[in-house]
């Protein structure tokens, strides 16, 4: 019996869980690696399918702006969340839906869309030349064991971190194993659990008439997700959410040296 999966993740999530160690990976090939390891069945991926009334389409290509309206106009979308069987995976392709730029060829802009992360994630059918699921995510136990380089990098910041500020005194001989082991085992906070941690945070201090630093921020996450999350996404937060005021406090703690 297939082991239920508790935790699921955003394409973008993913994204950033191998950018971690590889900043320069495009979203193509990150595209092309979750494909071929959700088509072999070594990462579960679910969604919600779209369902149609009309079953004999047009061969149109996915960078005709016709094939979104004719999908749309065609299907309406289960509500219910479908897990992605590994055989369906090999009739399926991504899909995203480009964001018009003035003065830009619609093609252009379909082929500039594959590599970025501007959309939901949507798949599309190429025997059946229309939209199959949307709102895609991934199995993040999966996605954990895949990339396990990823994970031992996580591993050896969180240690690093965790020695730097005192805070794993104890970890010697078998506890420092101990340690490495659990770490190796938790999959990246979601950009969705962490957005709303931290606005959770800043309301707090807000309303209580406190700020923070960018050491404090840091501090307070590296607490609440043990490991799950590296400094540069805490300092990315933190620069889309905080009042001005606060990222000034951190400028000056910096350069004060506290």
């Amino acid at each position: 019996m297939t082991k239920a999966v508790k935790n699921w993740s955003a394409f973008g999530d993913i994204v950033h869980w191998l950018r971690e160690t590889d900043p320069k990976a495009s979203i193509l090939s990150i595209r092309s690696a979750v494909w071929e390891r959700c088509k072999s069945g070594r990462v579960r991926a679910r969604g919600r399918r779209r369902t149609y009334s009309w079953d004999r389409f047009p061969k149109l290509s996915p960078a005709d702006p016709e094939f979104v309206r004719l999908s749309e106009e065609y299907s309406h979308v289960d509500p219910t969340l479908e897990e992605i069987s590994p055989g369906e995976w090999r009739d399926l392709a991504f899909f995203v839906r480009p964001v018009h730029k003035v003065g830009e060829e619609y093609l252009m802009g379909f082929a500039r869309a594959l590599d970025e992360l501007n959309s939901p994630v949507e798949l599309r059918s190429k025997s059946k030349h229309r939209l199959a699921w949307v709102d895609v995510e991934f199995c993040q136990e999966d996605v954990a064991r895949e990339w396990p380089h990823t994970q031992r990098e996580v591993e050896r910041d969180a240690v690093k971190q965790d020695t730097n500020t005192g805070l794993s005194a104890d970890l010697g001989g078998g506890g420092a194993a101990e340690a490495g082991s659990s770490i190796r085992r938790k999959a990246p906070v979601s950009d969705r659990e962490l957005r709303s941690w931290y606005q959770k945070r800043v309301s707090g201090l807000t309303a209580s008439g406190g700020s923070s630093s960018g050491e404090q921020d840091w501090e307070a996450a590296k607490q609440e997700f043990s490991g799950r999350v590296t400094r540069a996404r805490v300092r990315a937060i933190r620069e889309q959410m905080t009042p001005e005021h606060w990222k000034k406090q951190g400028r000056r703690s910096a350069l004060g040296g506290s």
